[in-house]
């Protein structure tokens, strides 16, 4: 095992509603982070962050993710609040959307992400916007702006 097994409490919620596509069975989290060859812990006050190099790590040990997610780029709202916003490469933006949140559930699911904040993965015209979220709930106030 990676990482120490544990059960996230954290709630990650998806704008993108629906089942993976046909045809398609998800990994277990633990396979998942295997294949990624993904063994550190990401953690720190601002789990935006953290969550971008997560998906910075994962893009360079896997080419699928460098192929399908662009560049990451640090946001912040009107109220402060800082997020991340990923822009799609080789997939749709509601599958990249789908494809996001399930990457951040199990990398919470097992431990390679720690935080205690809940996350909202949204879609925003063509990007992903990443941001921490009472519930998972929306809450970005006015125009996404790069920090």
């Amino acid at each position: 095992m990676l990482f120490e097994e544990r059960r996230a409490i954290n709630k990650v919620v998806s704008s993108e509603r629906g089942a993976i596509p046909k045809g398609m069975r998800p990994a277990s989290p633990e396979q998942v982070f295997k294949n990624l060859n993904i063994n550190k812990k990401f953690s720190g006050n601002d789990i935006s962050k953290s969550i971008g190099d997560l998906l910075n790590a994962a893009k360079r040990t896997t080419s699928a993710l460098e192929k399908s997610y662009g560049s990451i780029v640090n946001v912040k709202d009107e109220n402060g609040v800082t997020g991340i916003v990923v822009k799609m490469r080789g997939l749709d933006v509601k599958n990249g959307t789908r494809f996001l949140k399930i990457l951040i559930e199990n990398a919470f699911n097992v431990g390679a992400l720690i935080g205690n904040d809940d996350i909202r993965v949204q879609r925003v015209s063509d990007v992903a916007l990443v941001y921490p979220s009472r519930g998972g709930s929306p809450r970005w106030k006015g125009p996404v702006k790069s920090v």
